[in-house]
C-alpha cells in the first residue's frame, strides 16, 4: 500500500502521536510505502524548528528517520491545482510519479479534491479503518 503523509499529519505524528503517530509506526515498520520529498521535508523541519523550537539535532533525527524509512521521490512537474497553499501542490506532485493509493492529510484545501490522480485524500482515522479491513 503506498501513501503520502501529508506535512500536517507528519507534525501531528511527531508531536503529539495518536492517530497520525500509529500511521508513521506502520511506515517506519514497512507495513505500509511512505512517500515524501525533500520539499515536504524542508517544510516538515520548518516548522518544527519554527513553530515548535525543535533542536537542530532532533531535526537531524527525524530527517534520518525518514530519509530511512520513506522512499524520497523526486517530483520534476508541480501542479498548480491548489492556490491558496502551493505547498500543498508538492503533495500531488508525487502522484504524477509513483502509483500513491492514499494521501493521508488533515487539510482542508486537499480534502476539497476528494481524490486526485486516482489516489483517495483521507484522513488518519479512515486510512486506520480501511488498513485493517482484511
Amino acid at each position: 500500500m503506498n501513501v503520502i503523509l501529508d506535512t500536517n499529519i507528519l507534525i501531528s505524528a511527531i508531536t503529539l502521536g495518536g492517530k497520525p503517530g500509529l500511521i508513521l509506526d506502520l511506515a517506519v515498520e514497512q507495513r505500509i510505502l511512505a512517500f515524501t520529498s525533500e520539499t515536504l521535508i524542508i517544510e516538515l523541519k520548518g516548522v518544527l524548528i519554527n513553530k515548535f523550537k525543535y533542536s537542530p539535532q532532533r531535526l537531524n533525527q527525524i530527517e534520518n528517520t525518514l530519509h530511512e524509512h520513506f522512499t524520497i521521490a523526486h517530483p520534476t512537474k508541480v501542479p498548480s491545482v491548489i492556490s491558496r497553499d502551493p505547498d500543498d501542490n508538492h503533495v500531488l506532485a508525487i502522484t504524477h510519479m509513483v502509483d500513491i493509493d492514499y494521501i493521508i492529510s488533515g487539510d482542508k484545501d486537499l480534502f476539497i479534491l476528494g481524490s486526485y490522480n486516482k489516489t483517495l485524500i483521507i484522513n488518519p482515522a479512515e486510512f486506520l479503518e480501511r488498513y485493517s479491513r482484511p
